[in-house]
């Protein structure tokens, strides 16, 4: 009894193994030579969030490069912030169907983006959004007291990253007015020599 537990063991360990090496080959069949044909273009980086900026050409463009996304289409997302005028464009995936995703399914997998170029070798999608990017610091109001946010970068929301102790209403009506909309500077060398003139 015992040896037939045991030679079942190995039965199940060499199948084990030979499913392995199967899985191994497959996979390594399945992703070779799928990099996009032609690099990204270079790439401007932020040192602290290391993403492309440019500044944004607001204008419509409605222009869609004919030809439908083959094996391999790199799609890229920018993102135009209308508040400060920046771009912020990203690879998104890699589209490896063999026969390509078509534009519905590109509208239903991206939400809010629309096509502006795609080709064999790239897929370019683009939205607005009604906010800062978030290479920048916003001094706004919480609570009554003045305190600094980030934007993120899918949609723009500010969040919360430090509360001061100047209280909203010690500004003067002009100021209070540009921290009400949301003013946008892009050091915290520039919020700490704001916030002590707005102190003093």
């Amino acid at each position: 009894m015992y040896y037939h537990i045991r030679r079942r063991s190995i039965l199940y360990l060499a199948g084990l193994m030979v499913l392995l090496i199967a899985i191994g080959f497959t996979y390594s069949y399945l992703t070779r030579d799928k990099a996009p044909k032609q690099p990204p273009e270079s790439v401007e980086a932020d040192s602290e969030d290391e993403i492309r900026v440019t500044e944004a050409n607001i204008s419509e463009n409605t222009g869609i490069t004919s030809g439908e996304p083959d094996f391999g289409s790199v799609i890229f997302l920018e993102r135009l912030y209308l508040k400060c005028g920046h771009a912020l464009e990203d690879i998104a995936a890699i589209n490896t169907g063999g026969t390509g995703l078509a534009s519905d399914m590109l509208k239903i997998t991206y939400p809010g983006f629309d096509i502006v170029e795609l080709t064999p070798d790239r897929i370019k999608l683009r939205t607005e959004i009604d906010s800062y990017c978030p290479h920048h610091y916003i001094i706004g109001e919480s609570d009554g007291y003045l305190a600094v946010y980030r934007a993120l970068k899918e949609n723009g929301a500010l969040y919360q990253i430090e509360t001061t102790g100047i209280q909203f209403e010690s500004l003067g009506l002009e100021i209070q007015e540009k921290v009400r909309e949301g003013l946008a500077v892009d050091t915290t060398e520039e919020i700490e020599l704001l916030l002590e003139n707005w102190e003093s």
